[in-house]
C-alpha cells in the first residue's frame, strides 16, 4: 500500500480529530479521565502550532504526523495511522523516514508514548527507540541515530512518502 504524505489543510480537521479521539481516548480516559473541551482546545492548538502533515492511501486519509521543530530538535507528537493502514509496517517506514531526515539535519528527535500504551511502545522499541526518561504517565524515548552533537543544518520540508 503507497502512502503519500501532504501538509494539512483546515479540511482535514474533521478527520484527525475523529482519528485522535479514537486513537489516544482511551489511553487518556485511563490516565486524566476525558475532559471534551480541553482536550478540543489542546487537539486545535497543536493543529495550528505544529508542522501537521496528513497521511493518504490512494485518495483517503490515512493517518496525521505532528512534529515540532526547532533550531536543535525534532519533537514527534503525533503519528496515528488509521485503523484499516495499521501493522502493515507504513508507521514504521514513516517513522524510519522522518528519523532519516532529522538525521541529515542534525536533529535530536524525540517523543512521548503513554506508560498504559504497551504497545506503541514495543513498537518504538522494535525500531530502534530508547527509552530516556520516564513522567508519570509518559516514557520520554529518543533514537541513537539522533543523538548528536553536531551543528543543526537548515530543514526545509519533511514530507515522506
Amino acid at each position: 500500500m503507497d502512502i503519500a504524505t501532504r501538509i494539512a489543510d483546515t479540511d482535514d480537521r474533521a478527520p484527525a480529530w475523529a482519528l485522535y479521539q479514537s486513537a489516544l481516548k482511551p489511553h487518556i480516559e485511563s490516565i486524566w479521565g476525558w475532559d471534551q473541551a480541553w482536550q478540543i482546545a489542546y487537539f486545535e492548538k497543536a493543529f495550528s502550532t505544529s508542522a501537521t502533515y496528513v497521511l493518504e492511501a490512494g485518495s483517503e486519509f490515512a493517518g496525521y504526523i505532528q512534529l515540532d521543530i526547532n533550531s536543535r530538535d525534532i519533537y514527534l507528537g503525533m503519528l496515528v495511522l488509521a485503523p484499516n493502514v495499521r501493522s502493515r509496517g507504513i508507521g514504521a517506514k514513516l517513522l524510519a523516514e522522518i528519523n532519516r531526515l532529522a538525521h541529515q539535519a542534525g536533529r535530536t528527535m524525540h517523543l512521548r508514548v503513554f506508560r498504559v500504551n504497551g504497545a506503541a511502545k514495543r513498537f518504538y522499541e522494535r525500531e530502534g527507540w530508547q527509552v530516556k526518561a520516564e513522567e508519570d504517565a509518559f516514557f520520554l524515548m529518543t533514537h541513537p541515530l539522533n543523538e548528536t552533537d553536531q551543528p543543526a543544518k537548515p530543514l526545509h520540508d519533511l514530507r515522506v512518502g
